[in-house]
């Protein structure tokens, strides 16, 4: 029930981008770009969309054979 409540819509656009930067370090990039994916579409409003816009656009200049 509790990990419902955790991964329901509701999810704080922080805790998400914070999680995310924390994927990225783990050099677990896919699930790093899943949760930036989904603060920007859970919370396209939010200051952390427009982070996690910008980590992700960073991706695409950083490795542009990969693509995101």
């Amino acid at each position: 029930m509790l990990c419902v409540m955790v991964w329901g819509c509701g999810e704080d656009p922080r805790q998400l981008f914070e999680t995310a930067q924390f994927e990225e370090q783990q050099h677990n990039r896919a699930h790093a770009q899943e949760l930036y994916e989904r603060v920007i579409q859970q919370h396209p409003e939010s200051e952390f969309a427009e982070k996690a816009r910008k980590r992700l656009e960073a991706w695409k200049t950083e490795n542009p054979e990969e693509g995101t």
